[in-house]
């Protein structure tokens, strides 16, 4: 008896992870961060700009103040920007 003891609770785990996939939603997908609703979506502790997820995201672009180029994307360029008010080149 012993040594069915290891071959039941193998069959006993194996059919409780059949039970647990079966019983999962298709809907516990992934959650993806959206970078601009003050929320942290995908539970990783960052919020918006501040993860990982939205760094190359068009709303948190940072406006380079001496480039020429409006990379915020917010219709105004390098010290014509309010991102650039304190910046010592404007």
């Amino acid at each position: 008896m012993k040594n069915l003891r290891p071959i039941l609770l193998l069959l006993l785990f194996s059919f409780s992870m059949i039970i647990y996939q079966s019983c999962k939603s298709d809907d516990d997908s992934i959650p993806v961060e959206i970078c601009n609703d003050g929320i942290d979506n995908d539970n990783d502790g960052f919020t918006d700009c501040d993860d990982n997820d939205c760094v190359s995201d068009p709303s948190c672009t940072v406006e380079i103040c001496n480039d020429g180029i409006d990379n915020d994307n917010d219709g105004f360029v390098d010290c014509n920007d309010n991102d650039c008010v304190s910046d010592p080149d404007c």
